[in-house]
């Protein structure tokens, strides 16, 4: 892989990164770094319900590691 390759696959791997930071620190009410069975339960009402084109931002930021706007299989693999 080229240097602007490898810069290019980390941003997107620093991208999913934060991402799941986000998503940790949004599902862990309480903020002490744990997520216990409710905290976890009320994660999955949430994403069961809602607006849809937020759950597909949500499932291409956690996905998409390359960001091209596509996911492959690698990448669905690789999570």
């Amino acid at each position: 892989m080229n240097q602007i390759g490898t810069k290019v696959k980390g941003f997107a791997l620093m991208r999913k990164n934060e991402a799941l930071d986000k998503l940790f620190d949004i599902i862990d009410i309480n903020h002490d770094d744990i997520i216990d069975r409710n905290e976890f339960s009320n994660s999955l009402i949430l994403l069961a319900g809602g607006n849809p084109d937020d759950k597909i931002e949500a499932m291409f930021m956690l996905y998409d590691i390359n960001g091209d706007g596509l996911i492959n299989f690698e990448e669905l693999y690789q999570h």
